[in-house]
């Protein structure tokens, strides 16, 4: 009898052994090792995306003879770490000058025609795809989605004001687009909310998507991504950050629809700020990336750090906004940081939004502009004190082709209303002379995305309450 249960025990083992085998067979034996492209399918705040993603391949030279990029544990110590002991860079040294005084001849501010507003639902410029397109957005207000704005993208045809979609609003939020020319393709952030924590504050995920325009296919590059994108001058490689590791920068090619992590870990270049340590553990660095129309230096900026980094000898330098005699750590909370950064075309300028206030970092925005070949700097303070806090602000900025000038927008006091506007200014780059131009004329108070100079120098576009306005610029 006990044979016999022991001869079932076996037989009974033996067919476990087989419907398993079976199992696995069916489920991974053929399986496809390549995903293919299909559809835009929107992401949802409970499901798994659809998209196809990314294949991530190992770091490879870009070119750079830096070290490879280190593991994670490298990152800026959290709060309970023992600090780090790090050299300190070389300083990118530039002497502070004053701008010219005497504004802007009026030779000058006669080339600037009166406004043509253009019929066309246009909240924000993106920037131009050719000498008669730009990339522009339409933002709408969502009831349904927690009174959030969703935003399109379109094509608008100045010659017949027409408008083509390329990517329309869906479950997420659409922002940051980038034109990608060598492929035709929009890079961008869709933005879902996924939960609400503990403290009943809802938490959302960026998700980097590219939708390339002809096919229009759209693809998933990276899931829960700092929202900050950088396309390198090539037309090539979209460089971005993952939140899982914001130190270290990530490549998508497009062409090649493959991503890697970059050859080099931001926290090899972070110097001791011992001044800044209480801030830097409870709000770490969000990084941003601004490439040289060389293709060659990058700049990498946060809070606290402002870095210059060529790429192929791999030598980084920090660039000090402000003299280390000037700066009283007693008297200001935060050295003048970058909210956001432009290089001229020629490569020999760059235009810098500062700011020295941290949470409301746009609550005061001064332009300050580094001179590369004099090895200069000076800062401006553009624009009106405007209620409520009575700060002056910049909130967009444009280089001219020629890269001689700078247009800005900044806030100005409205005749009376307590809301404010914006006004034009134009600045001179070499010596920071500045003047208001077209005073008559009162500009949406809408922060960023709000002007691009023509690739010919003919027009000025400004993002306005009632649509596009196309300044005319003569020779």
């Amino acid at each position: 009898m006990n044979r016999l249960a022991r001869s079932v025990e076996i037989l009974v083992g033996v067919m476990i052994v087989v419907v398993l085998s079976v199992i696995l067979f069916v489920t991974f034996g053929n399986a496809p090792e390549t995903t293919q492209l299909s559809p835009m399918v929107e992401p949802s705040p409970v499901a798994a995306t659809a998209y196809p993603v990314v294949e991530s391949l190992p770091a490879k030279p870009y070119p750079s003879p830096l070290e490879p990029a280190p593991t994670s544990e490298s990152s800026y110590p959290p709060l309970d770490a023992t600090p780090v002991a790090r050299p300190s860079l070389p300083v990118c040294d530039f002497t502070e000058s004053s701008p010219d005084p005497a504004g802007i001849s009026g030779k000058i501010i006669d080339r600037f025609g009166a406004p043509q507003l253009v019929q066309a639902s246009v909240t924000g410029i993106r920037g131009w795809i050719d000498d008669q397109h730009m990339l522009v957005m339409y933002e709408q207000h969502s009831v349904s989605e927690n009174s959030l704005f969703k935003n399109s993208f379109y094509e608008l045809n100045l010659a017949t004001g027409e408008m083509r979609t390329y990517v329309n609003q869906g479950t997420g939020i659409l922002n940051h687009p980038v034109w990608i020319t060598s492929t035709r393709a929009i890079a961008y952030f869709s933005t879902t909310m996924i939960d609400t924590d503990d403290s009943q504050m809802d938490r959302f995920r960026a998700d980097l998507l590219v939708t390339f325009v002809d096919s229009e296919q759209t693809i998933l590059v990276a899931s829960d991504v700092i929202p900050t994108l950088a396309l390198a001058p090539d037309s090539q490689r979209l460089w971005y950050f993952l939140r899982t590791d914001p130190l270290q920068p990530y490549i998508y090619d497009v062409q090649l629809n493959t991503s890697q992590p970059a050859p080099f870990h931001l926290s090899s270049f972070l110097s001791p700020k011992p001044d800044l340590e209480w801030i830097i553990h409870s709000d770490p660095p969000l990084f941003k990336l601004a490439w040289h129309p060389d293709g060659v230096q990058l700049l990498i900026y946060s809070q606290y750090w402002t870095l210059l980094l060529n790429h192929q000898t791999g030598h980084v330098c920090e660039v000090e906004l402000i003299d280390s005699e000037n700066y009283k750590p007693e008297i200001i909370n935060l050295p003048p940081w970058p909210v956001s950064v432009q290089w001229s075309p020629d490569g020999n300028y760059l235009a810098i939004m500062l700011t020295t206030h941290f949470r409301l970092s746009t609550l005061h925005t001064d332009l300050m502009v580094l001179n590369f070949a004099t090895n200069e700097r000076y800062t401006l303070s553009l624009g009106d004190l405007v209620p409520p806090y009575y700060q002056r602000r910049i909130i967009d900025l444009t280089w001219s082709p020629d890269s001689r000038y700078i247009a800005v927008l900044a806030l100005v006091n409205r005749p009376n209303s307590y809301e404010p506007a914006t006004g034009l200014f134009v600045v001179e780059a070499v010596t920071g002379a500045s003047t208001r131009i077209l005073p008559d004329y009162l500009f949406g108070p809408t922060w960023g995305d709000q002007l691009a100079w023509h690739p010919t120098s003919e027009w000025l576009a400004v993002a306005d309450w009632d649509g596009l306005s196309l300044i005319p610029v003569y020779p």
